[in-house]
Parts: structure tokens; C-alpha cells; sequence
């Protein structure tokens, strides 16, 4: 049931959205936002395919920096992609005429290099990013700005406008340059003149976008703020200007992710998170080397006092096999990151171990291994959990597994666990306004 009109653009209306299935299931957000295509784009065929296989590829994307798009479909002459609803502004709105205070502009650029990072490793290329297709979306009532989320929006729409190997097709026309498959001022050299874009097009496109954040105009604007496409800007040999008080680091980074040429950019995003992080200076560096010397006196004596506190999988009597194995592919899964799957391993693990009767000194051995496993299960999810790139219900899904836990018999963090419980919930009153 279509409720209020959200925004409109060369595509179509995006609306907010009750979602029927949701309500009938009582789910506390029934809400979902629904962009419905305008005629011009229903009645071209070839993009309306294309736009349906880009989609079904976008649905694999999960990422808190990424929007997450449901479903793409027809209803009779309606054509629509659902996603996930969101309240806040798009960045276009929020920097219009002005940048953003410096710290809050460098949180959101990096939480955008976040997201098109993990696209890029995933094998994406967004192909028409700008501030239009970057959400800031509240964080409770307060609409706090250090705990706003970032979400890049439209992930696949101009990849569907993109013929295959010969370059680009507009659906629009040059009157409407909201309906073309790329927005110019925002295109790199290459995408401009018709290449198959590629993720270092997406970082040019970015670094505009940050250079927008940061001092409120585009990196190649007129002196009246018009600005200026890749081409003209190369032509007239513009280079980007200097952004007071911003780290070197920074400078350099977004300097090179602007250049014309696609060999002189980053190859993709995960490269300018790299080239953002601070240089490690030298007294960095003396007390990297003291530890370091400190960490080779005391390794032996370390690794004994380390076995007595967490006993090898190889003590475990022969016994216990089944449980040393299902423990072995639970560190295979931790160390992946997989942590659902490695809990779920540990828990098979002592069920299977504490099935066995009259083996109490072994048993305590497997306890004892156990509590650690289950302290680094504890101390991913309270990292997590406290972060601030989830949303409430990724929050409360770690809230209540993080209860599962401190209600077991393993683990030795009860306190700890707690106190993080108490934080949780206080964030969640707060984003009610409680």
C-alpha cells in the first residue's frame, strides 16, 4: 500500500510503502520504500531486462553501508524495485550550497569508501555514483550524527543502461539528463566516452563526492560553483584545490582518486581506505620495536603460562574426539569470520562432550577450552554490537544473542557481558526516544 511520496527523479517516485506481509506477521517495521518506474523506462524491453538480472545481483550485496534492495517486479503496467525504508535525507539535500563540518564529513566519506569497498571486492561497479545515491539516514529521534547510517542507494540502475560492450544508452534524452545512464559531472574520462566502466571509474566519481562533502563544491567548479565535466576540466587544465586543515593523507588520497586518467586512480576503494590511514610516525615505530623485543624475552615463558590457561585440543583424551573436531571447524569459521556458524560448531562441541558420563577431569579440560571459545564468540559480538554501522535490528539480534550466552554455563565474561547488554539497551531507548 503506497503511503506518501518520498522524492522523485529521472527514474520514477520512490514511496514509503506498507508492506501488507509484514503487518499480517506483526513485524515492529512494516514500512519499505518502493520506486515505481516511469513509462518510459516499462516500455523499453531490453532495459527492463536488463534492470531485472542487475537487481538479482544487487540482492546478494549485504552491507551496512549499502541499501538493501528486496526485490525488482510488475504489478499489471507497474514496474518496481522494493528496498529497505529509510529516514533522513539524501546527501545532495544535505550539502547543497555548503559542506559539512569537517569531522562529520570525514565519517561519512569513509563509511561510503566502507560500503564501495565491499561492492568492489564482491565485483561491482556502481557506475553512477553522487551525492543523489547516497542516503543519510537517522539513528533514532535524536538524529545524532556521529551513529547517522550511510547507505549507498541504486546500485545497478546505470549498469542496466549499458549496452553490452558498445558503450552507453540513454533512455532519457540530452533534455533530461536525469534519464541518461550516467551523470556527467560525476563520470570519469572513461565513462564519458563510452567504456565499460570499472571500479577505479567509481573512484573518481567518489573523490568528486568528497571534495563536495568537505568544502560544499566540486573539485572542478567554475568560480561561480557550475560544475565542470572531466573532459572541460581537463582542457582547461584545472587542477583540485587544497582543502585547509585536512591530513596530507587525505590530500594526497583524494587528489589522486580525481585524476583524469584511469592509471593514475585508485583501482578500487579497499585502496583509498589504505591510503587514508595515518602514518605511522617514529615514536610509533620505538614502541613497536621495544614491545616487540619485550614479546621475544618473555615468549616461552608466555606460551607456558598460555597452555595452562587455555589446554590444546591435543590434551583432550581420545575420547573426546568428535568434540576436538567439531571445535577445530569452529576455529576454521571464527577465523573466517563466520561467527553464527562458529558458535553454532562450539555449541555441537560441548553437547557432544557432555553427553560422555564419568570422565569429569577430561570434561573439565573441554570445559576450560570451551570458556575460550566462547569469550572470543562473546568479544566479536560485543564489537559489533557496539559499533556504529548496524541498525536497531541487527542491534537487538546481537543483544539477544549476546543474553544466550551470559545465560549458558560457558564463558567467563558474564560482567562484562552485561555491561554491554545495559549499553545496548540504553541506545535503544535513547533511538525511541525514551
Amino acid at each position: 500500500v503506497l503511503d506518501e511520496v518520498l522524492g522523485a527523479g529521472g527514474m520514477g517516485e520512490v514511496y514509503k510503502a506498507k508492506d501488507l506481509r509484514r503487518v499480517e506477521m506483526q513485524d515492529s517495521s512494516p514500512y519499505i520504500a518502493l520506486k515505481l518506474l516511469r513509462a518510459e523506462f516499462r516500455s523499453d524491453t531490453r532495459f527492463m531486462m536488463a534492470l531485472q538480472r542487475e537487481s538479482r545481483k544487487v540482492q546478494r550485496l549485504s552491507h551496512p553501508n549499502i541499501v538493501t534492495v528486496y526485490d525488482f517486479d510488475r504489478d499489471g503496467d507497474a514496474a518496481y524495485i522494493s528496498m529497505e525504508y529509510l529516514e533522513g535525507e539524501p546527501l545532495d539535500k544535505a550539502i547543497f550550497g555548503k559542506g559539512l563540518e569537517k569531522k562529520r564529513a570525514l565519517r561519512i566519506i569513509e563509511r561510503m569508501a566502507r560500503g564501495l569497498a565491499y561492492a568492489h571486492q564482491e565485483g561491482y561497479v556502481h557506475a553512477d555514483f553522487k551525492p543523489g545515491n547516497i542516503f543519510l539516514a537517522n539513528a533514532g529521534e535524536e538524529k545524532n550524527e556521529a551513529t547517522e547510517l550511510v547507505k549507498i542507494l541504486d546500485f545497478g540502475i546505470a549498469q542496466a543502461v549499458i549496452k553490452d560492450g558498445s558503450g552507453y544508452r540513454n533512455v532519457g534524452s540530452d533534455d533530461n539528463p536525469d534519464m541518461m545512464a550516467l551523470t556527467p559531472n560525476y563520470a570519469s574520462m572513461e565513462m564519458l566516452k563510452g567504456e565499460q566502466p570499472l571500479p577505479n571509474d567509481d573512484m573518481y566519481s567518489f573523490c568528486c563526492v568528497a571534495y563536495e562533502l568537505l568544502t560544499g563544491k566540486h573539485p572542478y567548479a567554475d568560480s561561480k560553483g557550475k560544475k565542470r565535466t572531466a573532459v572541460d576540466a581537463q582542457k582547461l587544465g584545472i587542477v583540485p584545490p587544497v582543502i585547509d586543515g585536512l591530513p596530507k593523507a587525505y590530500q594526497r588520497a583524494l587528489k589522486k582518486g580525481v585524476s583524469f586518467q584511469r592509471k593514475d586512480r585508485f583501482d578500487n576503494a579497499g585502496e583509498f581506505l589504505d591510503a587514508i590511514k595515518p602514518l605511522v610516525n617514529v615514536k610509533q615505530v620505538a614502541l613497536a620495536l621495544s614491545f616487540g623485543l619485550i614479546c621475544v624475552f618473555i615468549y616461552f615463558g608466555l606460551d607456558t603460562w598460555n597452555e595452562k590457561r587455555v589446554p590444546s585440543l591435543n590434551s583432550l583424551e581420545a575420547v573426546f574426539s568428535a568434540s576436538a573436531e567439531k571445535i577445530r571447524e569452529g576455529d576454521a569459521m571464527l577465523k573466517e569470520g563466520d561467527i553464527d556458524l562458529a558458535h553454532r560448531f562450539y555449541a555441537q562441541a560441548w553437547n557432544s562432550g557432555n553427553d560422555l558420563k564419568g570422565l569429569n577431569d577430561s570434561l573439565a579440560t573441554l570445559r576450560r577450552i570451551m570458556d575460550d571459545r566462547m569469550n572470543k564468540i562473546s568479544n566479536h559480538l560485543m564489537t559489533e554490537a557496539l559499533s556504529d554501522d548496524i541498525d536497531s535490528f541487527r542491534r537487538q539480534q546481537l543483544q539477544i544473542a549476546l543474553e544466550f550466552i551470559k545465560e549458558d554455563s560457558l564463558g567467563t565474561q558474564d560482567n562484562k557481558i552485561q555491561s554491554v547488554i545495559d549499553k545496548l539497551i540504553k541506545i535503544e531507548a535513547n533511538s525511541k526516544g525514551f
